[in-house]
């Protein structure tokens, strides 16, 4: 079956976000989810959503807590 959303492309995208934008233990953090989530065969969906759910609050704790 073709992918007409051209998932794995985005999710490698997202992978790549994850790379770069976070560092240290979110980082360590982040990919051991997403590792465990393509062992228990998770859709690429859901585990972009993750990511992006993830980033997107991480961001809003950097702002509400500056100095953590």
């Amino acid at each position: 079956m073709h992918d007409l959303y051209n998932r794995k492309a985005k999710l490698e995208y997202w992978l790549g976000r994850v790379n770069t934008d976070r560092h240290g233990t979110d980082k360590s953090d982040v990919l051991k989810l997403i590792e465990d989530m393509q062992d228990k065969e998770k859709s690429k969906l859901r585990i972009i959503r993750c990511i992006t759910a993830l980033i997107s609050l991480r961001k809003q704790l950097e702002n509400l807590f500056p100095f953590s």
